[in-house]
């Protein structure tokens, strides 16, 4: 082939390369309810109600084995509500995480997809609960990253003896504030004004610590408060893969907020903590967990 004509076949080549990406490129979104399995339980007794987060880690390596791990951790917590973020499949992801979430225990499932790159990869926000969930939507944020997308789903959960107004939530990896506080201005105008019987609670991964701009933003937006307090020393959720989250390299940046007691919500956080997962490691984060509870519930004692 002459050097021009083949210079021309490069050039269509590349044309319908960037055609053919384009096609599938332009991510969409969408809510996708996935599991409903029992009917609708006794919500009227109060009791104690575990909230927990994990984020999956979106990354073809050691897939399979990773998943199994999340699944045993999740089974090993029990918690009534987990939200779980980059739940993802597609060639640049492995294996569909969705399938492993439809076999665990739970009655009500729901995902919400921020994006989808074609065959490539697509990632979402999962949630499992114990009890119905109701009104979802979902935002995804118009300050991303590139294959990045980023945002947050919201529900009602009709748990015992409370209204849960939840956001599951995954913000940006980056402390860009230009990125960072509109996506935090976004969740903080997606928060409800208390109102008796319900309880707030906002959950994920904020990619952010506590004493950062973008969660003070929605704490304060929120009146909630994190479950560790305010020790910026609480054990890390996330290091490099391959590492334990308690690595020196770690950062807390999974939380679980929820409103701050009052009159018009007598509801505390009586437990927490952080999963601290044995080898081999499910995901470059780890579980972090709340208990909440009336405030006539008396809170765990320390160890010594």
């Amino acid at each position: 082939m002459r050097p021009r004509a083949l210079r021309r076949a490069l050039l269509l080549l590349g044309v319908l390369g960037v055609a053919a990406v384009g096609s599938v490129g332009c991510p969409s979104v969408g809510r996708q309810v996935v599991v409903v399995r029992a009917a609708e339980p006794d919500s009227s007794s109060k009791r104690p109600i575990k909230i927990a987060s994990f984020n999956l880690f979106n990354r073809p390596w050691d897939r399979q084995t990773r998943l199994a791990r999340a699944k045993e951790e999740l089974l090993a917590l029990d918690a009534d509500v987990v939200a779980l973020q980059e739940v993802s499949e597609g060639w640049f992801a492995g294996e569909d995480a969705k399938r492993m979430l439809a076999t665990l225990p739970y009655p009500r499932q729901a995902y919400f997809m921020l994006e989808r790159w074609g065959p490539f990869v697509e990632n979402g926000l999962y949630l499992l609960s114990r009890w119905p969930l109701r009104e979802p939507t979902g935002t995804v944020h118009q300050t991303n990253r590139a294959f990045n997308r980023k945002g947050f789903v919201a529900v009602t959960i009709d748990a015992p003896g409370v209204r849960l107004n939840v956001i599951n939530l995954h913000h940006a990896a980056t402390r860009r504030r230009s990125i960072t506080l509109p996506q935090a201005e976004a969740l903080a105008g997606a928060l409800r004004p208390a109102t008796p019987g319900e309880l707030s609670v906002v959950v994920g991964d904020f990619n952010a610590r506590l004493d950062e701009a973008p969660l003070e933003r929605i704490l304060a937006a929120g009146h909630l408060v994190a479950a560790q307090g305010s020790d910026l020393a609480a054990p890390r959720s996330w290091a490099p893969y391959g590492s334990p989250c308690a690595d020196p390299e770690g950062e807390r940046i999974d939380h679980v907020l929820v409103s701050q007691p009052s009159e018009l919500q007598p509801w505390r956080v009586i437990d927490q903590g952080v999963v601290q997962p044995r080898k081999p490691y499910p995901s470059d984060h780890c579980l972090v967990w709340a208990v909440v509870a009336p405030v006539d519930v008396p809170a765990r004692q320390p160890t010594p």
